[in-house]
């Protein structure tokens, strides 16, 4: 319990922008984590996924910070606990897909800012292929996966590939959402570009 609290609280302070605090908080909620991991008894899937969110946190701070190689490695750390976790697991639960989903496509975003476009594109097929396996194609999570390979292709000089998969995120977005909503007209905005 004094772990959530805690990750509450770094969660507050990084919402408001005090990230030195939220890792501070974070850093502590990860240390209590990792001890129980010492811990058979106390072992359980949900620990692995808080620990992995615990990760994901960090990532998140450190990014804030200006620190893409230190969230990268957050980030991974992130996938190999979650991975770790559930290697036992025939059936991997729809929470851990999700998950992993999330952690891949977090990957490939600081790949994106460090213009590592191959690696960038590399973690969102990852990202994309584990969304495939709990949503349905025409998901809007499946949208911004494809507007993310959009992107880098189109940093890529690919623009062939770039205008595919911005019409098929604009394709998913106009059957699902509003059509004033902000996603579309980032596709179109892209589409413009």
């Amino acid at each position: 319990m004094v772990a959530v609290t805690r990750n509450n609280l770094g969660l507050l302070h990084f919402q408001f922008g005090d990230f030195y605090k939220a890792l501070e908080y974070l850093e502590k909620v990860l240390d209590v984590r990792l001890k129980l991991l010492n811990d058979k008894e106390k072992i359980t899937k949900n620990l692995f996924i808080e620990l992995s969110g615990t990760y994901n946190n960090l990532a998140n701070v450190a990014i804030e910070m200006g620190d893409n190689y230190k969230s990268l490695d957050y980030y991974q750390q992130s996938v190999k606990v979650l991975n770790d976790g559930f290697a036992d697991a025939k059936i991997k639960p729809q929470i851990y897909q999700t998950e992993l989903a999330i952690k891949y496509h977090n990957i490939a975003g600081v790949y994106l800012r460090l213009k590592e476009y191959f690696k960038a594109l590399a973690f969102y097929r990852k990202s994309l292929e584990t969304k495939y396996k709990i949503y349905n194609p025409d998901h809007v999570e499946i949208s911004i996966t494809y507007n993310n390979i959009s992107l880098v292709h189109e940093k890529l000089h690919n623009i062939d590939s770039a205008m595919y998969y911005n019409k098929k995120a604009l394709s998913i977005r106009i059957s699902k959402l509003n059509e004033n909503h902000v996603l579309i007209a980032s596709c179109y905005l892209n589409l413009g570009n």
